[in-house]
């Protein structure tokens, strides 16, 4: 939830808001706090997909036989096959340019940032597109 989301459902501004969590420690912490959860919990869901997994769904059926009421459960389970580009992103994330689709590019930009070659900063529109 927003910042802002909070507050109006605290019936306070927003500034009114920053200025709790610059008074009170605790109160800022829980904010940094959420956020931190949330950000383990995307994570968390990125990388299930990535993996891939099988989820079971359970459901009950009433059915009637010969006047009587029987209930029958029927389960399934569906399969979600492993997901390349959130395994992509996490690679990226966690192990850096060694998993960039830009990688000879970084590359060749730190080459020539190393030699210091004056001609680098006379780079086409690619190369600098990349650098920004």
């Amino acid at each position: 939830m927003s910042q802002q989301k909070i507050a109006t459902e605290l019936g306070i501004s927003l500034k009114t808001l920053q200025k709790l969590k610059n008074k009170h420690p605790d109160f800022a912490y829980a904010f940094k706090k959420g956020k931190s959860e949330m950000k383990e919990n995307l994570i968390g869901a990125i990388y299930k997909k990535a993996m891939g997994y099988d989820r079971e769904e359970t459901q009950t059926q009433a059915e009637n036989y010969a006047g009587k009421k029987k209930q029958k459960i029927v389960k399934t389970t569906k399969h979600y096959p492993p997901d390349l580009n959130s395994a992509k992103y996490l690679l990226l994330i966690n192990f850096g340019r060694d998993y960039s689709d830009k990688k000879e590019e970084l590359e060749l930009i730190e080459r020539r940032l190393e030699s210091k070659d004056e001609e680098f900063f006379k780079m086409d529109w690619q190369i600098w597109w990349v650098w920004r």
